[in-house]
């Protein structure tokens, strides 16, 4: 874990549960130079993007989460066994987040998941609603580059209105074929050209509604509040993949992001569904 800001005291918290390949070397500040790839630069992004819409008062905190075991190539992200796995003890997490505040009011806590992260925290969400008993849930959550998140519809994640979607034109694994549609096994890329994956037997979606590891979030029939992002190129859907938390190329999605975990998700610029 890695935290930009005291989540003990912060009166906003997001936590961040970064994909596939991810390891300790990627976590870790300054260790990976491409962009997107460090997940330490994201998370410290998402800090200055929440401090940017904050008001007096307002104090924040940004942690990247790896309590799981992340899939360490497609093989093992084509099942959701890990995030599955990985689920109780995000949630647990979360929990810890708000019975440690120290501040005079709750803290306002974020669920961030990018790519298989998101299915994770989706998983995460719904044990934590339907069982608030052992959990207290994360006030909002926003999944960017999603291959599903295990829910059929944005209310089963058990947060109304409060869910809330990235999806980049030119990112491949947002297009995703359901595993009813895989007929040739593995592939070996899942970075293809928009609406494509790479490897035999996966093409064009025919179910534009269904991802490899749920219903698509940014779909209009979800439910979930799709916002603005940069569309990406064609030419490279790994690194749109990838910019989600940049500003570089990433255009109004780390703002927009920013206000929602500062609170503020009516400053977020909302797109339709797809």
């Amino acid at each position: 874990m890695l935290s930009f800001g005291d989540p003990d005291s912060a009166t906003d918290v997001s936590v961040y549960v970064p994909g596939m390949t991810t390891t300790v070397s990627s976590v870790g500040a300054g260790n990976r130079a491409d962009v997107g790839a460090n997940e330490g630069d994201n998370a410290l992004n998402v800090w200055r993007a929440t401090r940017a819409q904050q008001g007096p008062g307002g104090s924040a905190a940004s942690i990247v989460w790896l309590g799981y075991d992340a899939p360490p190539g497609v093989p093992d992200a084509a099942s959701g066994e890990r995030g599955q796995a990985g689920a109780p003890a995000y949630a647990t997490f979360l929990t810890g987040i708000r019975a440690a505040h120290q501040g005079d009011r709750p803290p306002h806590v974020t669920s961030i998941g990018h790519s298989y992260g998101s299915y994770l925290v989706g998983q995460a969400t719904m044990l934590s609603t339907r069982h608030r008993d052992g959990y207290l849930p994360p006030d909002d959550v926003i999944v960017v580059g999603s291959p599903g998140t295990g829910a059929g519809k944005a209310a089963d994640l058990g947060l109304p209105g409060r869910v809330w979607v990235g999806a980049a034109t030119y990112d491949g694994v947002t297009s995703l074929p359901s595993k009813n549609e895989v007929t040739g096994g593995l592939v070996g890329s899942i970075f293809g050209p928009v609406g494509t994956v790479v490897g035999a037997g996966i093409g064009h979606a025919t179910d534009p509604d269904e991802l490899w590891l749920g219903s698509d979030p940014a779909d209009a029939d979800f439910g979930g509040k799709r916002f603005s992002v940069a569309d990406g190129s064609v030419a490279h859907p790994q690194d749109t993949h990838l910019e989600y938390l940049t500003p570089q190329n990433g255009g109004p999605s780390l703002a927009n992001i920013g206000a929602v975990v500062a609170g503020h998700g009516d400053r977020a610029q909302l797109v339709a569904g797809r």
